[in-house]
């Protein structure tokens, strides 16, 4: 909310913080964000959080929740908040006038996270691509565990007498 707030305002009003206000919509956030991992794709945080969740209360591994769930989120917080703040710091220094200085303040917040969030979906949507590509590959070229239609110049195999697969060597 905090993050969101500033655009809706205009640039020579103040926006104010309404604590309950911006308490309620965080726990809403985080509740959307707990459910959209947990539906996303497998990647590690989502690994960490059914951990915790199958470990419960009773048998939580602390160091474990310390390294693996607390530490990256806060490092990630701290990133969201320090690094823009100071690219907006050095603008007076490069000889911006004020105004400029305000906007960049005032816009860089929101502009950080939808990079992180597209630099983020890149990086899904790459995986996503290996992943197709592999797939397809395969479907092509395998059958069972065995290549055909592959093209043996630089790799070549051998087989025992049953036609076993017992070892390749690279030319």
């Amino acid at each position: 909310m905090i993050l969101l707030l500033p655009i809706r305002v205009p640039l020579h009003n103040t926006p104010v913080h309404l604590l309950w206000q911006d308490w309620g919509l965080g726990v809403l956030f985080v509740k959307i964000l707990y459910a959209g991992t947990l539906t996303g794709p497998d990647w590690h945080f989502k690994r960490v959080l059914e951990q915790v969740f199958q470990a419960g209360v009773m048998q939580m591994d602390v160091m474990f929740v310390t390294t693996k769930l607390v530490l990256p989120v806060i490092f990630t917080q701290l990133y969201l908040l320090c690094l823009p703040y100071t690219v907006c710091s050095v603008f007076p220094f490069l000889g911006f006038s004020d105004d400029a200085t305000h906007f960049c303040h005032r816009r860089i917040y929101p502009c950080t996270v939808l990079m992180m969030l597209a630099m983020l979906l890149l990086k899904l949507q790459l995986k996503q691509f290996k992943r197709l590509y592999t797939k397809i590959k395969n479907e092509k070229y395998l059958i069972g565990t065995r290549l055909v239609n592959f093209d043996g110049e630089h790799v070549r195999t051998t087989f025992t007498q049953n036609g076993k697969y017992l070892k390749t060597k690279n030319f």
